[in-house]
C-alpha cells in the first residue's frame, strides 16, 4: 500500500490541531489558510477521523474542530487506519485471507515489512511529531 494524499494531509491537520490543543476548537477556514488546502478535502478528511474518534467538532462562532484526547494518546498508525482503513503495506501477500499461494517462499518476508511497519507507526505518538 502507498500512502496517499488523504494520509499525508490527514497527518498535517490531525497535527495542526496537536498545535492549537490548548487553544479549543479551530475553524475550518482557519485550517485552509494556515495549511493551503482545499476546504472540501479537508471535510473529506474530518468525516473520517470523526467518524474514528479522533476528532470532533463544536458548532457555533467559536466552533470547530479539535482533538478528543491528549496527543499522546494518539498513534500515527490510528490516525493513517482512520484515513486509509487497511494498513497492509504487501497487500495479498501478507494476508491468509487474499494470498493464494500460502507455502509462498516470499510470503514470510511481507509478513516482516507489514509487522515493521507497523510497529513503527504504531509506537509513534502524535506528541511525538
Amino acid at each position: 500500500m502507498k500512502l496517499t494524499t488523504r494520509s499525508r494531509y490527514g497527518l498535517r491537520a490531525v497535527y495542526y490541531l496537536k498545535q492549537h490543543y490548548k487553544d479549543g476548537p479551530v475553524a475550518l477556514p482557519k485550517m485552509v489558510e494556515d495549511l493551503s488546502l482545499s476546504q472540501t478535502y479537508l471535510e473529506q478528511l474530518f468525516i473520517r477521523l470523526k467518524k474514528a474518534g479522533i476528532v470532533a467538532s463544536k458548532r457555533g462562532a467559536y466552533g470547530g474542530y479539535y482533538l478528543t484526547k491528549a496527543p499522546s494518546e494518539f498513534s500515527v498508525g490510528e490516525i493513517i487506519k482512520a484515513l486509509e482503513g487497511s494498513i497492509n503495506y504487501s497487500d495479498d501477500c501478507s494476508s491468509n485471507e487474499k494470498c493464494y499461494m500460502i507455502d509462498c517462499v516470499t510470503r514470510n518476508i511481507f509478513v516482516k515489512i507489514d509487522e515493521a511497519v507497523n510497529d513503527v507507526i504504531n509506537t509513534i505518538t502524535l506528541d511525538d511529531i
